[in-house]
């Protein structure tokens, strides 16, 4: 392959499209909430796709996609992070990309009385 970048860069952007065609309230209620945040659990490898184009991409030694990828991996860690207290929290073992799918107790909305 003599520009693998390309690739990379074109098949992120395939990736990417259904996510854009599925993002709204219509499409989420189409394709249900389990098979819609499956779906969109693509955005973690068009992330990487995007960072490895970029780095690809670039002549040199340029320092701005590295700090692109350093921010995927932050944004990354911050959100298996938060994924495992939540999953903690309820005592479950949740994988850190699948959402929390349990129904909220009632007991934490506000009563309204009139």
């Amino acid at each position: 392959m003599k520009r693998p970048y390309i690739t990379v860069g074109f098949t992120t952007f395939l990736v990417l499209l259904p996510l854009a065609l599925t993002s709204t309230k219509g499409w989420v209620r189409r394709l249900g909430g389990k098979r819609w945040n499956a779906l969109h659990r693509l955005i973690y490898i068009a992330g990487a796709g995007g960072v490895l184009h970029y780095l690809w991409l670039v002549k040199g030694e340029q320092p701005r996609p590295i700090y692109f990828a350093l921010a995927l991996v932050v944004l990354l860690v911050a959100r298996l992070t938060a994924a495992r207290r939540q999953s903690a929290a309820v005592g479950t073992a949740a994988s850190p990309l699948v959402p929390n799918t349990q129904p909220r107790s009632r007991s934490a909305e506000p009563l309204i009385t009139r």
